[in-house]
């Protein structure tokens, strides 16, 4: 080893001996864990909440027939996705393009489409537009809401947290970093939990 190399090693062994808690797991992520991961993580962490919420509700009310099953699958992917349409970066604002600009600006990211408000008038559009007059089964649109409602509790256990009654002030947050070593340690715990039940 050069002689850069040894100052380099020792470096880092004094900065992580001085770091606090906090900071130690910041290095070991810059350190051992690709940011690519973390990018993959944020849609997909969503997802897997979905899941696990739709799996929950399969239990106490289970589909009858694939197709049902396959469509109420569908529709709680789109749930679990549609409430980042407000952040033209997400992986549905991407798709919807300028609509997700213009919802960006006029509501600004984690405001309206991240609220209580937001699903009641999806529910009620649902319910008293598409169902009535589409024909659409009901379990379809649970999978949507539970979808929905999943996105909303995912985002509600990050720091930054969610205003449920926006524009109202209180903010309910907790600890997960979106796209860190916290979040990938959330979405194992769901697959871990998943495959053992």
């Amino acid at each position: 080893m050069t002689g850069s190399a040894h100052a380099t090693a020792a470096t880092g062994k004094e900065c992580w001996r001085t770091s606090s808690t906090k900071q130690r797991i910041i290095l070991f992520e810059k350190a051992f864990i690709p940011s690519t991961i973390f990018n993959f993580m944020r849609s997909n962490t969503h997802i897997l909440l979905g899941m696990l919420a739709g799996s929950v509700y399969f239990s106490y009310f289970p589909a009858k027939g694939l197709v049902l099953q396959v469509l109420f699958s569908l529709a709680l992917i789109f749930g679990v996705l549609l409430p980042d349409i407000d952040e033209a970066h997400s992986t549905i604002g991407q798709r919807a393009g300028f609509i997700s600009k213009l919802i960006q600006k006029i509501f600004k990211h984690r405001g309206f489409f991240h609220s209580v408000w937001m699903i009641l008038i999806l529910f009620a559009l649902f319910k008293f537009v598409f169902v009535k007059y589409f024909t659409l089964n009901d379990f379809i649109l649970m999978g949507f809401l539970v979808g929905y409602a999943a996105h909303l509790l995912g985002d509600a256990i990050t720091v930054n947290g969610i205003k449920p009654f926006y524009p109202l002030g209180l903010t309910i947050r907790g600890p997960v970093r979106t796209g860190k070593f916290s979040e990938v340690l959330v979405a194992l715990a769901i697959i871990t939990w998943m495959v053992t039940h």
